[in-house]
């Protein structure tokens, strides 16, 4: 039976699938592995909520080497099936302050490294003391974005059953949450660009879609819609 959104399971099964997304978009194909064979991801989203129209990753239970690279080729190598898993690269508009020498990426042009979502999500994980471990430590990474939303699940959760003295309330992590899922609506054209690339492995279209699904649905969750799919 799926959990309810007042039962701290919710919240402790939410914290779980992040945890196990952005341990993945990190490059742990370990836990990837690992999370396919004991079929994680369909188990989690089954107890979260019968709505939760994800994809199954069934079936996608390949061995780790072939997983590995997978994940060089689409995040790490860049190249023709580079997939960037940075939020500032699938804005339409480039940051008028833009000044770096990275070189993704130029001043003036849309896409670059640390653009504008990256800024606000740095000033969220500033608001709760969060500082990213996954994802180079940078806020505009997949990795990093989604391990701040499981960050903010087990805090609320902390909060709830345990009470504490600190001035942060349940109520301020999830207006912070519904802020940071507005912005994480970016994951869909990220999803679209790693099914468009993801031919040798497949897994990775997979779990891009079910990304999405399960961002989409929390975000409903906090009341936030995202626009409908072209």
């Amino acid at each position: 039976m799926a959990v309810t959104t007042s039962d701290p399971e919710f919240d402790r099964a939410r914290a779980q699938v992040y945890d196990l997304l952005s341990a993945v978009f990190d490059g742990d194909m370990v836990v990837f592995e690992r999370a396919l064979q004991d079929r994680a991801f369909d188990e989690l989203a089954s107890a979260l909520s019968a709505d939760l129209d994800a994809p199954t990753l069934a079936g996608h239970e390949l061995d780790r080497s072939a997983l590995e690279f997978g994940y060089d080729t689409l995040f790490e190598v860049p190249g023709s099936h580079y997939v960037p898993p940075f939020a500032s690269a699938y804005v339409d508009e480039p940051t008028e302050s833009y000044d770096s020498s990275s070189t993704h990426h130029e001043g003036g042009e849309a896409g670059e490294l640390y653009g504008e979502p990256a800024a606000r999500m740095a000033d969220r994980f500033e608001r709760v003391g969060y500082s990213p471990e996954l994802g180079e430590g940078i806020p505009d990474h997949v990795a990093a974005q989604l391990g701040f939303m499981a960050a903010l699940s087990r805090t609320k959760l902390q909060l709830t059953v345990e009470g504490t003295d600190e001035p942060i309330t349940p109520e301020a992590i999830r207006t912070i949450a519904t802020d940071a899922l507005t912005d994480l609506e970016w994951v869909e054209g990220f999803a679209e660009a790693v099914a468009a690339t993801d031919a040798s492995v497949g897994a990775f279209a997979r779990l891009a879609a079910f990304t999405v699904a399960f961002v989409r649905w929390d975000a409903a969750e906090h009341g936030v819609y995202w626009s409908d799919p072209v």
